[in-house]
C-alpha cells in the first residue's frame, strides 16, 4: 500500500514500467486491497485489546465445589435432590453447572424418577435444569395391575447419596411390586416447576416386555402423559 501511495505522488508513470503488465491486476484493484488491510488490522487490534481485557465479558464471581448434595424443598416438602461430583455456581447470571449429576425427583411418592448424566446445568431464572452426556432416565413406579399392599407415605429425606437401587425407594409402606422404565438419550430439558421432561434428540425407551424409540419425546409427569414422535419404532417381546 505504501508503495502504491509513493508512486502517487512521485508523478511515476507506472503504466510505462516493464512490470506493469505482471502487476495490472492488482494495481487496477488495489482498493480492495486496501479494504482486506482494513479488515485484517481490526482483526489483529481486537485480539490485542481483547488479551488486555477490554472486549471480555464482565462477569459476576464464580463458587467451585466438589462433592455437593442438593435438596430442593418447598413448604417442607421435598421436591428434588441431587448429588454430584463438581458444581460451578455462576452467581452473575444465577445458574449452576454440574458434572456427573444423579437427580431424584420427588422421593417420598409412590412415582420415582431418576436422571444420571455427565454435566448439567441449572438455570434458577427460567427453573429449568437441562441434562447432557449419556443421559439415563429411569422411572419406578407401582405395578396398577395388583392390588397395591400400601400407599406411599411422606418420609423425612436425608441429604447424603442418591442410591440407584430401586427397593430403596419402595421400602418404608410403599408397594412392593413395582416396575421400570429406563430412557437413554443424548440430552434432556427438565421443567421442574411444571415437572414436564422433553428430549429433543432420538430417544430409547426400555419397558418391561416393550421397546419404544423416536426422535423426540414429551413426558409431563403430573398429567401422566407422554408424546413420542418422529420415526418411532416399538418392540414387544412375547413370553
Amino acid at each position: 500500500m505504501a508503495v502504491f501511495v509513493f508512486f502517487k505522488y512521485r508523478r511515476v508513470n507506472v503504466k510505462g514500467h516493464k512490470y506493469y503488465p505482471y502487476a495490472e491486476f492488482f494495481i487496477e484493484r488495489r482498493q480492495y486491497l486496501y479494504y482486506a488491510f482494513l479488515f485484517f488490522l481490526s482483526l489483529w487490534l481486537y485480539d490485542v485489546y481483547n488479551t488486555a481485557g477490554m472486549f471480555i465479558e464482565r462477569r459476576g464471581s464464580a463458587i467451585e465445589i466438589f462433592s455437593i448434595d442438593f435438596v430442593k424443598k418447598n413448604e417442607n416438602k421435598v421436591e428434588w435432590m441431587l448429588s454430584a461430583d463438581k458444581l460451578i455456581k455462576d452467581e452473575s447470571y444465577n445458574k449452576n453447572y454440574f458434572t456427573n449429576i444423579k437427580f431424584t425427583t420427588d422421593p417420598a411418592s409412590d412415582s420415582v424418577q431418576l436422571i444420571t448424566s455427565k454435566e448439567a446445568v441449572h438455570d434458577a431464572n427460567l427453573k429449568i435444569i437441562n441434562f447432557s452426556g449419556n443421559v439415563h432416565v429411569k422411572s419406578i413406579y407401582p405395578d396398577t395391575s395388583e392390588v397395591a399392599s400400601a400407599k406411599a407415605v411422606p418420609v423425612p429425606v436425608s441429604i447424603p447419596g442418591v442410591k440407584e437401587e430401586p427397593e430403596e425407594f419402595f421400602r418404608r409402606g410403599r408397594p412392593k411390586k413395582f416396575l421400570e422404565d429406563n430412557m437413554y438419550t443424548d440430552s434432556i430439558e427438565y421443567y421442574y416447576e411444571n415437572q414436564v421432561l422433553i428430549a429433543r434428540n432420538p430417544v430409547k425407551i426400555v419397558r418391561p416386555k416393550m421397546e419404544i424409540a423416536g426422535n423426540s419425546l414429551e413426558d409431563r409427569f403430573k398429567e401422566k402423559k407422554v408424546r413420542i414422535s418422529g420415526n418411532v419404532r416399538i418392540k414387544i417381546y412375547e413370553e
